[in-house]
C-alpha cells in the first residue's frame, strides 16, 4: 500500500561508488527566524538506484520509500539533467605530490635553459650587427678616401 503523501526532493548525485546506491545532496534555502539571513542547508540522502544508471553530477528527483537498508529510505524517480561528460579528467584522480613537484622543477629548468639560449642568440645577433656596422663604416671611409685622392 503506497501513500500519496510521500516526500519528493531534487538534488545532485555526489557519490555513486556503492552498488545500487547513490548519495544525493539536496540544498534548501531557509531564512533565519531572528536575523533574516538566508541560509543554505544541505542534506545527504542514501538513495536506491536499482540499475546503477545514475552518475556523479546528475540532477535527480528522489522520493521517499520503504526502508531498503539501515540508512537507505529513498529511491530515484527520474534523472532531470545528466552530468556533462568530463572524459578522462585528472581533477578527481589522486595526485602524488612528489611527481608533481618533479614536473614543476623540470619545467622550470627547461624554461631557464631556453631563456639562456635565447639570451645567447640575442648577444650573437648584436655582435653580428655591430660587425656589419663596422664593416659598412670602413667601406664608407675607404670610399671617401678614394674620392679625396681623385679630387
Amino acid at each position: 500500500m503506497v501513500s500519496m503523501n510521500q516526500k519528493k526532493r531534487v538534488g545532485y548525485v555526489i557519490s555513486d561508488k556503492m552498488d545500487k546506491t547513490v548519495i544525493v545532496r539536496v540544498d534548501r534555502r531557509v531564512r533565519h527566524r531572528m536575523y533574516g539571513k538566508v541560509l543554505t542547508l544541505r542534506s545527504r540522502f542514501m538513495v536506491h538506484d536499482p540499475d546503477n544508471s545514475v552518475k556523479v553530477g546528475d540532477l535527480v528527483e528522489i522520493q521517499e520509500s520503504r526502508p531498503k537498508s539501515k540508512l537507505k529510505r529513498w529511491k530515484v524517480l527520474s534523472v532531470l539533467e545528466a552530468a556533462k561528460d568530463m572524459g578522462s579528467s585528472k581533477i578527481l584522480e589522486p595526485v602524488n605530490i612528489d611527481e608533481v613537484m618533479e614536473e614543476v622543477v623540470e619545467t622550470e629548468e627547461e624554461s631557464e635553459a631556453e631563456e639562456e639560449s635565447e639570451a645567447e642568440e640575442v648577444v650573437e645577433a648584436e655582435e653580428e650587427s655591430e660587425a656589419e656596422e663596422e664593416s659598412e663604416a670602413e667601406e664608407v671611409v675607404e670610399a671617401e678616401e678614394k674620392q679625396n685622392k681623385d679630387n
